[in-house]
């Protein structure tokens, strides 16, 4: 793998990490995080980097970055599944 492929994924890695420890956060401090706010920003993010991977996928011979855009599909059910959660215990 690349460099720049293994920054967008630690990026999005981080950026979901983050999600989780401000939910979890406002959950301890039993004040109700702004999760719309929290999704927006991490959906944005999700956004960025699929469209950057779909710019690297059109070269043939970048072979790396196919097999990550499941990583940024995955990213994007984990962010669904933690905002779901945090409506749920809100």
């Amino acid at each position: 793998m690349k460099s720049d492929v293994l920054i967008l994924i630690r990026e999005l890695s981080n950026e979901t990490l983050g999600l989780f420890n401000n939910l979890q956060k406002g959950f301890d401090n039993e004040s109700a995080p702004d999760i719309k706010t929290l999704s927006q920003e991490m959906q944005v993010h999700l956004d960025d980097t699929h469209k950057q991977l779909l710019s690297l996928l059109a070269d043939s011979e970048r072979r790396d970055v196919g097999s990550l855009t499941n990583f940024v599909t995955y990213s994007q059910r984990l962010k669904d599944k933690l905002i779901n959660y945090a409506h749920m215990k809100a």
